[in-house]
């Protein structure tokens, strides 16, 4: 897409030993309705104040009518060159409203045409962002009632402040969102996060360095601070007003909520001083997209502490192909450590690439990595899985290196399948019940507790910190399900508006409705979740709190990801392509277990998984005990 934005301009080189940058300067002045302005040269340590503009390259609004996609030709250093017209608004926006002289916009400032340069420069852009007086993102022109959106979100982040709790933001929501005269201003928000810059790949860095943000959308302003602080408040009660949202025809999409609630974390452990791992970035970012492939490691390099001895520089030469595969197989090596292989799960995507290569440019599930980086953990905390214990990869690969040989062991194999989250909302997929009716737990309490702490990989996210899931989930979760039983049968289709709730929303009363006769160690759910057990007297604030995290938690994996049971009578939390058969394996080196299809004389990596009483090293007993032997695994 590149070369379609130069025409008959010529750039001059940089001089890469003194460190120059170029800038625009834009002219007081248009010639002919075209925009004119001068491209210079400057050592970065020596440059004038400055603008850096975040924006789209392609239409910011999908489905236009407006017709903002295209190109057009600019006046610079007086000959032409052709831009996207976004990027034209943007500097007519900025020549009318900003006083600073100098512009800095990646599509004029670097020859994208120059592969070398390109590479250069992409390493340098967080440099470029972190130095700036202000970054300007140009959300696009008014449109679809974009001006009452911002309303709306400064409004929203002022009334957040008063909030005192996680049930005062809650009720906040639900009181504006029945309140018809706010309305409008909800469907226009709609539409605001549907353009196509929430969800640009390069946002991330811009955004996590940058020091003085404003957000302008035709004639209105927001700024950083109050974007933030208003999506972060509208997704930290979505799912407890998303039956709300749906009555009123408002389906605000997930993602960019979720995006900018990452960039902020990764934002506030910059500010920290605490370092980022590229797997921990690449974790959290399965809601962004880029136009190149490549992009989606190239776009946060100067984010990541370990970067630059993961992938050096980047360098638009390689193949995506052959720079995926190289930073795994550098990552095995540096960190001695396989978790980078599952960090996008796509079994059932077509992709060029080995199982074990992530292809980041699919949409996939991130979900088990989801909470690594957003909150604070040690491992005194007793947080952090390490299924293989402390032990290393020994793996090797194919001349083609095509196939990863490492070593492990099987400990199961997956028996009985139940329905994801997305499957019980839409009434598809059929349960496979298991064939056996083992329970590898010593009691029914054991069994019960593996169950509910499965469905969160035991960890809740609780006033944003992560945390072991306390004994007072597995009452409520019961409690739930016993009030979905006794008002819905077996509908399910009902809605909630009670904020003391679990699991408040029609996705889980679905879930739970057409999952409650999945037998799980001999009985079914529904039987599971019926026993006696002794009441819990909690605060009502108390079980709100704890009883949203919970549901925050389930939420961020129910869509993509199944409960099954192992023929030896294991709960386990697995991707949605999991089926009968599926060996349930520990590699040497890799924090979660595995399971790996059998193949012909070779195997399939599905993903990783949680099973309940084998995440802390446990099964390396059953190797020290000679009950398993090591064998390597061919992956495909």
């Amino acid at each position: 897409m590149f070369d379609l934005f130069q025409k008959n301009f010529v750039y001059q080189p940089l001089n890469t030993a003194t460190g120059e940058i170029r800038l625009i300067r834009v002219l007081p002045r248009l010639k002919r309705g075209h925009i004119q302005c001068q491209l210079e040269h400057f050592q970065f340590d020596h440059a004038p104040p400055y603008i850096a503009l975040s924006y789209t390259w392609n239409d910011p609004i999908p489905n236009s009518e407006a017709g903002h996609s295209g190109a057009k030709l600019i006046h610079a250093n007086k000959t032409s060159l052709r831009i996207g017209n976004n990027l034209v608004s943007a500097l007519q926006h900025l020549r009318r409203n900003q006083p600073l002289d100098y512009v800095w916009a990646d599509a004029i400032c670097i020859n994208q045409s120059n592969l070398l340069e390109r590479g250069q420069q992409v390493l340098r852009m967080a440099r470029i962002y972190g130095a700036a007086q202000k970054t300007i993102v140009w959300l696009g022109p008014e449109d679809r009632d974009s001006n009452l959106a911002i309303d709306l979100m400064r409004f929203l982040a002022e009334k957040v402040i008063e909030a005192q709790s996680e049930v005062d933001r809650v009720s906040l929501f639900r009181k504006y969102l029945t309140d018809k005269a706010h309305a409008k201003a909800w469907k226009a928000l709609d539409c605001l996060l549907k353009r196509t810059w929430w969800t640009r790949m390069w946002i991330v860095q811009e955004m996590a360095v940058s020091r003085n943000i404003g957000l302008p959308c035709g004639d209105s302003l927001i700024s950083w601070n109050e974007t933030t602080s208003s999506l972060y408040s509208i997704l930290y009660a979505y799912n407890s007003v998303q039956s709300i949202l749906e009555s009123r025809d408002i389906l605000l999409d997930y993602s960019p909520l979720d995006n900018v609630f990452c960039i902020v974390k990764i934002q506030d452990s910059l500010l920290s001083g605490g370092s980022l791992l590229l797997e921990r970035c690449l974790s959290q970012l399965d809601g962004f997209v880029a136009s190149d492939d490549r992009d989606y490691i190239y776009a946060i390099l100067a984010l990541a502490s370990d970067a630059s001895t993961l992938v050096p520089h980047p360098d638009y030469s390689m193949t995506t192909y052959d720079m995926y595969n190289t930073l795994v197989r550098s990552y095995i090596e540096k960190h001695k450590s396989l978790d980078i292989i599952y960090l996008r799960l796509r079994l059932d995507a077509p992709s060029p690439l080995p199982s074990w290569v992530p292809d980041w440019a699919l949409p996939g599930n991130g979900a088990f990595w989801k909470d690594s980086l957003l909150v604070n953990h040690t491992e005194e905390e007793g947080l952090v899985q390490c299924a293989a214990a402390l032990t290393v990869p020994f793996v090797s690969y194919s001349p083609d290196l095509k196939v990863l040989t490492c070593r492990g062991f099987s400990i199961d194999a997956v028996d009985g399948c139940s329905l994801t989250g997305l499957e019980a909302s839409y009434g598809q997929g059929l349960i496979l019940q298991p064939i056996y009716r083992n329970c590898a737990y010593a009691s029914s309490e054991e069994a019960f507790s593996a169950i509910w702490r499965t469905l969160v990989r035991d960890l809740i996210v609780y006033k944003d910190r992560l945390m072991k899931s306390p004994e007072i989930c597995g009452w409520l979760f019961a409690k739930a399900c016993r009030k979905y039983d006794s008002r819905f049968g077996n509908i399910g289709n009902e809605q909630s508006e009670e904020s003391g709730d679990i699991l408040d929303n029609s996705g889980f009363s679905k879930w739970y409705t057409k999952t409650k006769d999945f037998a799980i160690c001999g009985r079914t759910l529904q039987d599971w979740v019926n026993d006696d057990r002794e009441d819990r007297h909690v605060s009502s604030e108390a079980e709100v709190e704890m009883s949203h995290s919970f549901n925050r938690y389930w939420s961020s994996s129910r869509v993509d990801e199944r409960l099954i049971t192992t023929e030896k009578g294991y709960v386990d939390m697995a991707p949605y392509w999991a089926q009968r058969g599926d060996k349930v394996c520990i590699l040497l080196g890799s924090s979660l277990p595995v399971l790996l299809r059998p193949v012909d004389d070779h195997y399939i990596l599905v993903g990783p998984c949680y099973i309940h009483g084998i995440m802390f090293g446990e099964a390396m007993n059953l190797l020290d005990k000679g009950e398993v032997e090591l064998e390597d695994f061919a992956v495909h």
